[in-house]
């Protein structure tokens, strides 16, 4: 059990997610909590999250291990408010936040047959930080400014006093 759990560190990180890091990553994309009293179903708890750039709707629920059964009800569930209130499902996506302390070797393969899963909406499984950035329209910012500045990184090779780069430049 223990390798597993290092298997788990490396594949997830250390960083267990919660509605209030998720909220704040999102808010950081745009996203603004919206009508998530509409969604307030037999005291469920489902957040409501768009992005009115784009008109994407993000619907968030934590769910313990041994509720990962009943996604697939609650994506209907969702799915049949969303028409209801003319949001577009189809720029709809629904998040499966995995209550923090709760991946095992168990989920492992719930986590790929929940997503795949078509029925409904477009889900993913939330567990750390790197999950969202799965999601095709949410990037991490923070990589991006860093590693993907080519011309940056190409102008600071060219003006390194390294030897061999000045023997591979001046032949």
């Amino acid at each position: 059990m223990v390798e597993y759990e290092g298997y788990i560190r490396k594949k997830w990180g250390n960083q267990e997610m919660n509605k209030i890091k998720v909220l704040e990553i999102l808010y950081k994309h745009h996203f603004i909590v919206e009508k998530s009293e509409v969604f307030l179903n037999n005291h469920e708890e489902f957040i409501h999250c768009i992005n009115t750039d784009n008109q994407i709707s993000l619907i968030i629920k934590e769910y313990h291990q041994h509720d990962l059964l009943n996604v697939d009800d609650d994506v209907m569930k969702v799915r049949t408010i969303l028409r209801e209130n003319n949001i577009n499902i189809w720029n709809s996506y629904f998040l499966v936040l995995l209550a923090s302390g709760e991946v095992s070797a168990a989920i492992d393969s719930k986590i790929y047959s929940i997503e795949r899963r078509p029925q409904g909406l477009r889900k993913y499984v939330i567990i750390s930080e790197n999950d969202l950035y799965r999601i095709p329209f949410i990037e991490n910012r923070e990589v991006d400014d860093v590693s993907l500045n080519f011309a940056a990184n190409f102008d600071e090779v060219l003006k390194t006093d390294d030897l061999e780069t000045k023997v591979f430049w001046n032949g």
